[in-house]
């Protein structure tokens, strides 16, 4: 974002939704596409502490730390309320640890919960097949 004579550009005033939306819709990505950008958005994020993820690419897909392998954001918690004590699961002493991750965490659980919602973890991909809404208007500009 910039500012010219007072006037802020770069800035399209729309939610974050009405972006997966047009990426969807314009560029043809999947669900697991979409939820792999959201997770590489907070990878690198300007959070201190480390990665929820060992692994992690749309190549490789994301595969949690050791600390929190078997926890399931939003099926299987990763512990009790904070702050976690030294005897809480590995998980939860990591997510105490590390606001990165901590902050990862919770966007899984809403993945979790929608994916539960629709009956699986996997949306259809969308296809030259999948119906379209037509052509995808320009962008509205500030």
């Amino acid at each position: 974002m910039f500012r010219q004579g007072g006037t802020a550009h770069g800035v399209s005033r729309i939610d974050i939704s009405h972006e997966y939306q047009y990426a969807r819709t314009t560029y043809g990505l999947s669900y697991t596409e979409l939820k792999d950008l959201a997770r590489a958005s907070l990878e690198r994020a300007f959070l201190d502490g480390h990665s929820l993820w060992a692994s992690g690419s749309a190549r490789t897909g994301y595969r949690p730390v050791r600390a929190c392998d078997g926890s399931r954001p939003g099926v299987v918690p990763p512990a009790p309320p904070r702050p976690a004590p030294a005897t809480a699961p590995a998980c939860a002493r990591h997510l105490e640890a590390s606001p990165k991750a901590a902050t990862a965490w919770r966007p899984e659980a809403a993945f979790a919960g929608f994916e539960r919602r629709q009956g699986g973890a996997r949306c259809p991909r969308a296809t030259a097949e999948t119906p379209r809404a037509g052509p995808v208007p320009p962008r509205p500009r500030p």
